[in-house]
């Protein structure tokens, strides 16, 4: 299996032609690609990572007290009773 390419922002930024020509060649033959030189704080991408964890974490519990309502027909779950 062959590595991501590696594209770089900057390069991209600055219209360097070969950059973009493997921009093209990345997104028309592999569509995948590993962006590199966006220019983002390290400490941006953790945070950001770290709150979508907390997000996906509420959705689970979310769920989780969801099925538990319309099991035991408490709370929302009276609804489809009374509908």
């Amino acid at each position: 299996m062959e590595n991501l390419p590696i594209i770089y922002l900057k390069k991209l930024g600055q219209g360097e032609l070969h950059e973009i020509e493997r921009l093209y060649l990345a997104c028309d033959h592999r569509g995948f690609l590993y962006l590199n030189d966006y220019g983002i704080a390290k400490e941006v991408i953790e945070y950001t990572i770290a709150a979508s964890r907390q997000f996906v974490n509420a959705i689970e519990v979310m769920l989780k007290d969801y099925q538990s309502i319309w099991k035991t027909n408490e709370g929302a779950g009276r609804a489809k009773e009374i509908s």
